[in-house]
């Protein structure tokens, strides 16, 4: 049995926890840091060779999973690498896109010969188009937040004072959230705004929570505890090294709801978000395929790498 290990293994440390539990478990592991490239070790693939070289060659047959934190390899701009530094940014660009489009076929390469792969190259898709996600959670009764995406001045005020109080976000999330309302509406920073269209979601209290599943299985959920009055983990006031990951048990509805939320998604392995109240209440603010969860499992409130693990292994 062989795992490939495929990803930015330095700042992802997901990664090695996956490939430890998979070495307890008899496997022989395959690791490929893509921070290394271009690097000196040989990467081929020659058609119908059924086989590929990752600094060594591996048989397609041979490969039960593949495993990446995919935030790395499929980005289309990592300024990072040492080559932005020593090129002018269009070769740069340019080699990183070689480098990428050269693991994403492999990856769905590994798949087509039986490779379990936990998120595959057009589960991708989904962490890319928010408000298809979150119209079919709505769909099938997952409960969301009231949100809507627009550049419409208009429909900006109407939401908020609909709301009292609104989070703005680009429209695929990620960083930039904030929250807004009725009196910051100035003429100057709707016409900010309305410059391009923006995700206004209605802003729901609670506490922050994340769940897991992996192939179907709930494995775990953990709030994520801080001291500051901030509307979020995320917030700026909250720094990442004082966020504690608190285990949570959540009732039987909650977890057939986050079960759900992850079937849903196209990926075998789904991080949930789900706010909660104090009255037990809660709304799904939106999965991520992969979502990440190495802080959580080194501070011993889940064990996801062992599930990814043997999910990997499994025949």
């Amino acid at each position: 049995m062989t795992i490939v290990i495929l990803g930015e293994t330095d700042r992802f440390k997901e990664h090695e926890l996956v490939r430890e539990a998979a070495e307890e478990r008899g496997a022989e592991t395959v690791v490929v840091p893509v921070e290394d490239w271009p690097g000196d070790a040989p990467v081929e693939h020659t058609v119908g060779s059924g086989e590929c070289v990752l600094g060594e060659s591996i048989r397609f047959d041979d490969v039960t999973g593949v495993f990446s934190m995919i935030q790395t390899v499929f980005p289309t701009y990592l300024p990072h690498y040492d080559w932005f530094e020593e090129k002018p940014e269009r070769p740069a660009y340019k080699q990183l896109r070689e480098w990428q489009q050269t693991f994403r076929s492999l990856l769905a390469i590994f798949e087509e010969h039986g490779a379990k792969i936990p998120v595959s190259p057009r589960d991708r898709y989904w962490d890319f188009h928010r408000p298809w996600m979150l119209q079919l959670y709505d769909d099938e009764d997952v409960p969301v937040p009231d949100t809507t995406f627009t550049n419409d001045p208009e429909r900006v005020e109407e939401f908020v004072e609909n709301h009292s109080r609104a989070l703005v976000q680009p429209v695929n999330g990620g960083e930039g959230m904030e929250v807004i309302r009725p009196d910051d509406l100035k003429p100057e920073r709707l016409e900010k705004l309305s410059g391009a269209p923006i995700k206004l979601q209605e802003y729901i209290p609670g506490e922050d929570t994340r769940a897991y599943v992996v192939d179907g299985e709930f494995v775990g959920q953990i709030q994520y505890g801080y001291d500051e009055d901030a509307i979020s983990f995320k917030s700026s006031e909250v720094a990442y090294t004082d966020i504690e990951s608190i285990r949570l048990s959540p009732d039987a509805d909650l977890r057939e709801t986050i079960v759900r939320a992850a079937e849903l998604t196209p990926s075998a392995y789904a991080a949930v978000d789900v706010r909660i109240t104090d009255d037990g209440d809660y709304t799904v603010l939106e999965s991520n395929t992969p979502g990440r969860f190495a802080a959580h499992d080194l501070a011993g409130a889940t064990a996801v790498g062992e599930r990814i693990a043997e999910y990997l292994l499994a025949s």
